[in-house]
């Protein structure tokens, strides 16, 4: 589960979870949302409290996507 399926399950705002997860304020909330921010390790015990253990330090690692490699085109006749 992510903190935001977490979030919206409980009806809360983004202050709201802030103010539970003892941040002083919504901005950081955000941006673990949307993953532009990793909690570190004290907030990270925070938030597994705060769900029970529902969301997890796995949940905002996301499995990145798999590289498309593209193939090279041989090299033109006298060039390289």
């Amino acid at each position: 589960m992510t903190l935001e399926e977490f979030r919206q399950g409980r009806g809360w705002t983004l202050a709201e979870l802030a103010r539970e997860l003892g941040l002083h304020d919504a901005r950081s909330v955000h941006r673990y949302l949307h993953g532009q921010r990793i909690p570190r390790a004290a907030v990270m015990r925070r938030i597994m409290s705060v769900t029970g253990g529902a969301v997890s330090p796995a949940d905002f690692y996301q499995a990145a996507p798999p590289v498309q490699r593209v193939p090279r085109r041989p090299a033109a006749m006298g060039q390289g």
